[in-house]
């Protein structure tokens, strides 16, 4: 009798698992219909690295003295060298002619304010800042 029972207890049972399988197969098979009709989705598309040569600073010169773009620049302070050669010569021959007039004071007075001219030149010009502000560039184009 017990066996009576449990098998009119799962006959419900199975007929409802029956009933919920074959309303589900069906919306299935429409979504499988509609999904292969449909076109196929594109894939996600990923930002991807893509490395590349690194652009060169404008106005930066590499170690070669070439300026990007194939122009070479050249400083020179040459002239500035010379110049200040010269008054270092001149106030040495100042210093020697104050030596040698001794004897006349007029001449030795004139010839101090000369190398104080000269001396004061020289501190002006024999320096770093005036090389550079006093420089000649010059660019050639290869």
């Amino acid at each position: 009798m017990l066996n009576s029972i449990n098998n009119i207890s799962d006959a419900p049972l199975a007929a409802a698992n029956s009933i919920t399988a074959q309303k589900t197969n069906p919306e299935k098979e429409i979504d499988e219909t509609k999904e292969a009709d449909a076109p196929a989705k594109a894939a996600r598309k990923q930002d991807e690295y893509v490395p590349q040569k690194p652009q060169p600073s404008p106005g930066l010169y590499r170690k070669d003295g070439k300026k990007d773009g194939g122009e070479e620049v050249i400083a020179s302070t040459d002239k500035v060298d010379a110049e200040i050669r010269k008054l270092k010569e001149k106030k040495a021959k100042l210093e020697q002619e104050i030596a040698l007039a001794k004897d006349d004071p007029k001449k030795q007075e004139k010839l101090q304010k000369q190398l104080e001219q000269v001396e004061n030149e020289l501190r002006v010009k024999d320096t770093d800042s005036y090389r550079r502000q006093h420089m000649q560039v010059t660019r050639k184009q290869d």
